[in-house]
Formats: C-alpha cells, sequence, structure tokens
C-alpha cells in the first residue's frame, strides 16, 4: 500500500472511531465550579467536558413536568470525578473516566413509605455506573 492510500485510510479510521466516541474528545475540559459565564455558554455552540472532582459541590435544579409540576435546588457533593458533557442540541450526556461517554447514565426509580404519620412517594436516582446502582434500582 502506498504511503498516501495508507494515510487515508488512518484518517478515514480515525474519522470514523471519533464520530463513534472511540477516541477521547479534545473539546474543552471546564471545572464547573469555577466556570464563568462566558464558560457556561460554550456549550450552545460547542461540545464542552464541566468536570466535578470529589468535595465539588453540585448544584442541582430539580425540575419535574407533566403529572406533577415542581421545582427544587438540592445541593449535592460529589463523591466520585465525573464530567458532565454537552453538545449542542443534544441530550446531556456523561463521562466517569474523562475519556468516555457512559453508555447509560444512570438508573431511576420510585417507591413509596411512610415517614411518621406522612405517605411519600420517593424518587431514587443512581447517576453513575450500573454496577454501583443501590439493591433497590437492581431488580
Amino acid at each position: 500500500m502506498t504511503r498516501s492510500i495508507r494515510s487515508t485510510v488512518l484518517l478515514a479510521v480515525f474519522g470514523f472511531t471519533s464520530a463513534l466516541g472511540g477516541c477521547a474528545s479534545t473539546a474543552p475540559r471546564i471545572p464547573f465550579n469555577t466556570a464563568s459565564e462566558a464558560d457556561l455558554a460554550k456549550s450552545k455552540s460547542e461540545e464542552v467536558w464541566y468536570e466535578f472532582h470529589p468535595g465539588d459541590e453540585v448544584p442541582i435544579a430539580l425540575l419535574y413536568t407533566g403529572l406533577i409540576e415542581a421545582k427544587s435546588p438540592v445541593k449535592a457533593v460529589a463523591k466520585k470525578p465525573f464530567w458532565l458533557v454537552i453538545r449542542p442540541s443534544s441530550p446531556a450526556l456523561f463521562s466517569f473516566d474523562g475519556k468516555s461517554i457512559a453508555a447509560s447514565p444512570g438508573q431511576a426509580g420510585m417507591m413509596v413509605g411512610r415517614e411518621g404519620n406522612t405517605n411519600f412517594v420517593g424518587v431514587l436516582v443512581h447517576m453513575g455506573a450500573a454496577e454501583d446502582a443501590p439493591a433497590e434500582l437492581k431488580r
């Protein structure tokens, strides 16, 4: 195989594996808690990986819509490193290693219970690798 044909084939293979997410993205990695307004606005026009490390505050606004409607801020803390991958016109994705996109961002389930004299509907959300999910979500 001539050198130019080999180079063309290698470039095509590289492009194909990059499109599949087989290679690490060259998108900017930005620590979320120190991101400026301009850093947050970047995700509207390009792929951005927002970094979270153990101990980082993860401010989350839970928004429910549909059968019930509510919103509530929650102050969470990262237990493990992860990256929130934001791409324009695409659902948010997660990376648990900073190199590859997770096949699944986690699992969610619902349960009913009673605390004191009050019944409740619990929404259990696990964000992370499936093997680390709590037993209630491994049915």
